[in-house]
C-alpha cells in the first residue's frame, strides 16, 4: 500500500514536534533577551545622564559655596588707597605714597625734604630695610635719569645658614645689569639696550622662584633663571645709590625716583620714611628734571 502524500514516518513526526518545541521555546528567549538588552542600554543611558546630573549639581554647589567663601580682602583692610593682596588664608597691604603700617593706617609726615626724588653724587646713598614680600616673590621699580655710563643703582646682601653673597642692579657701560650671587648660585642679566643719559628711564626687575625678568623702559625683557635654585631675593637691608661708604664701586650719579619695593613707595629723601636706616649725602633734583 501507499502511504497519503501528508503521512509523515514515526522518527519524522517526532522530529517535526522538537522543531516546534524548540521555536516555541527559542523565539520567546531570543525576544525577551532582545528586550533586556534594550532596556539594559537604556538603564546605562538614564544611569549616565543622572550621575553627569549629580555631578554637575556637585560642582555647582562647590563653584557656590567656594564663591560664597569672602576672601581675605573683601573687608577691605587697606587704608588710604593701599592695595590688598590675599594668599595662604590670610593678606598683605601694599601702602601708597605717604602711608605705612599692617593697614597702611599710618601716615608719613612730610618733612621739608619729602619730595621724592633723590640726587646722587656717586658717593651718597640711602640705605633702606627690606620689605618682605607675599610669597617667593621680588619686585623693584624705580626712575632713574643718569648723568654717568657706570655706576650702582641698588646693592643688597644676602647671607643664609652656609653662603653668602649679593644682589645688585649697576650701570655697566650704559646697560643695564643685574648680578645675583649666593653661594654656587650665579645669574648675571644684562639689558641690550643702552641709556640715554640726561634722560628718564623706567627700570623693572621682577623675580619669582628661580626666575627673574630685566626690563627697561617699554623694551623687550631680558628673562633667565638658575639652574635648580632659588632666587632669595633682598637682603634685610638695601643700598640705593652706592655700596654704602666702599670706595670699591663707583656709585650712581643722577635722580632717582618712584622707588616700590612690590607696592610700596619708599621716598629716598625724606627724614621720616619708616624703611630709613641711614643716608649721607643725598640731595633732591632740581625741579627742571622731575618731569
Amino acid at each position: 500500500d501507499v502511504p497519503p502524500e501528508n503521512f509523515l514516518s514515526v522518527p519524522e513526526a517526532q522530529k517535526e514536534r522538537k522543531i516546534g518545541l524548540l521555536r516555541c521555546v527559542l523565539v520567546p528567549v531570543l525576544v525577551l533577551l532582545v528586550i533586556a538588552g534594550l532596556l539594559s542600554g537604556l538603564g546605562c543611558l538614564v544611569y549616565a545622564y543622572h550621575r553627569e546630573d549629580v555631578e554637575d549639581q556637585a560642582s555647582y554647589h562647590a563653584s557656590n559655596h567656594q564663591a560664597d567663601q569672602p576672601s581675605s580682602c573683601s573687608s577691605s583692610p587697606c587704608l588710604g588707597g593701599g592695595s590688598c593682596e590675599s594668599h595662604d588664608g590670610t593678606f598683605t597691604c601694599y601702602c601708597g605714597v605717604g602711608r605705612w603700617g599692617q593697614f597702611c593706617e599710618k601716615v608719613v609726615k612730610r618733612s621739608h625734604r619729602g619730595q621724592l626724588v633723590a640726587q646722587f653724587s656717586g658717593q651718597s646713598y640711602v640705605k633702606l630695610r627690606s620689605v618682605a614680600t607675599a610669597g617667593p616673590r621680588t619686585s623693584i621699580r624705580v626712575q632713574m635719569r643718569t648723568s654717568s655710563k657706570d655706576g650702582v643703582i641698588l646693592f643688597s646682601s644676602l647671607d643664609s645658614d652656609q653662603n653668602s653673597g649679593n644682589l645688585s642692579l649697576s650701570l655697566v657701560g650704559g646697560h643695564v645689569q643685574f648680578r645675583y650671587h649666593l653661594g654656587e648660585d650665579h645669574l648675571v642679566l644684562q639689558s641690550p639696550y643702552q641709556v640715554t643719559l640726561g634722560s628718564w628711564h623706567n627700570l623693572v626687575l621682577q623675580t619669582y622662584h628661580g626666575d627673574a625678568m630685566l626690563r627697561l623702559d617699554t623694551q623687550e625683557p631680558v628673562l633667565g633663571s638658575l639652574q635648580g635654585g632659588k632666587l632669595a631675593g633682598l637682603g634685610s637691608e638695601v643700598v640705593i645709590g652706592g655700596v654704602d661708604q666702599s670706595a670699591r664701586f663707583m656709585g650712581f650719579r643722577g635722580c632717582l625716583k618712584h622707588l616700590k619695593f612690590g607696592h610700596r613707595a619708599v621716598s629716598l629723601v625724606s627724614d621720616v620714611e619708616p624703611l630709613l636706616i641711614e643716608e649721607s649725602g643725598v640731595g633732591e633734583c632740581v625741579s627742571k628734571v622731575l618731569s
